[in-house]
């Protein structure tokens, strides 16, 4: 069976501040889980998934008094979930600091996952679009909110590798304009998609990991 590995990001409203110069841009972060994964590579582990949910606007965040860091970029923790030897490990990074690893149990995961990875990979979202009759003629204009949510994913194996992009907004049925509601004529295609749900799943997994403490936070 072949190694598994997962990476996965999920935004949090924390606030952080350091006293020493930190790189906490989302750029650097990106070199150090491609760092950690290379590493996993090397040991033999060969299907990842990259994982990332955020919000447009960036904030500060606090993570503790004696170990803080401030960041003027959007939050975006990453965790790492691969399989090994038969058993499965959760790490994780984010702009300020870096994580232990833990075992934790993930087959339904990878059972998700692989069991509509060919389903998975010709999905597309659609974005928040509106239907209106202009002199008789269908028109579809589309809407987009700058202030909307984001949750990405990236599946690498070694055969081929998945990109699926989402954001809040165009996952919403209607939107405000004003005194009228506007609707989303895709809302029923974005929510049957699996990919939507994969993206779900993850993020349940892990909220439940954080509730635990499953995680001992370092700093960098």
């Amino acid at each position: 069976m072949k190694n598994l590995l997962f990476i996965f990001a999920l935004s949090v409203n924390t606030y952080c501040f350091t006293t020493q110069a930190q790189d906490t841009s989302p750029q650097y972060l990106d070199s150090l889980v491609n760092n950690f994964v290379a590493g996993l590579k090397n040991q033999g582990i060969d299907t990842i998934c990259i994982f990332e949910d955020y919000w447009t606007t960036g904030q500060p965040f606090v993570t503790g008094e004696k170990d803080w860091c401030y960041t003027k970029h959007t939050y975006i923790p990453v965790y790492v979930l691969w399989r090994q030897g038969g058993k499965s490990y959760l790490s994780k990074k984010d702009n300020c600091f870096d994580y232990s690893t833990t075992e934790v149990r993930a087959e339904a995961i990878w059972k998700y996952y692989f069991d509509n990875r060919a389903a998975i990979k010709p999905e597309k979202s659609k974005p928040f679009q509106l239907s209106t009759s202009v002199n008789g003629k269908l028109s579809l204009t589309t809407i987009t909110d700058d202030r909307t949510g984001h949750r990405n994913i990236k599946v690498i194996t070694a055969s081929d590798t998945v990109k699926k992009q989402f954001d809040t907004f165009q996952l919403q049925a209607t939107a405000k304009n004003g005194n009228q509601t506007e609707v989303n004529i895709n809302y029923g295609h974005n929510q049957k998609l699996l990919s939507k749900r994969l993206a779900e799943f993850l993020a349940d997994f892990v909220l439940e990991a954080e509730k635990k403490k499953l995680l001992v936070r370092s700093l960098r």
